[in-house]
């Protein structure tokens, strides 16, 4: 019974803590960090095994995802870390 209170209590919390965050873009950065770090490593395995994509393709992955992953990663750092 206790569990399920501190359950519904938490998510009232939660849903009343969203907006507030939402509300900054800076916020959905952290899941471009997720996204290019999947690019990277979807590129570096097809360059390792020469499967599925062209060459160029790859390459051209590993740059969009290096690249993204260093501008998402600065903004996260200087908004949330600094």
């Amino acid at each position: 019974m206790y569990r399920g209170l501190l359950v519904a209590w938490a998510l009232i919390e939660f849903t009343y803590m969203i907006p507030a965050v939402i509300r900054q873009p800076e916020f959905f950065d952290i899941f471009g960090l997720a996204v290019f770090s999947f690019i990277i490593y979807v590129a570096v395995w097809g360059l390792k095994t020469r499967r599925s994509f062209p060459r160029w393709i790859l390459i051209l992955l590993a740059g969009i995802g290096i690249a993204g992953l260093f501008v998402d990663g600065v903004i996260v750092f200087t908004f949330y870390l600094k």
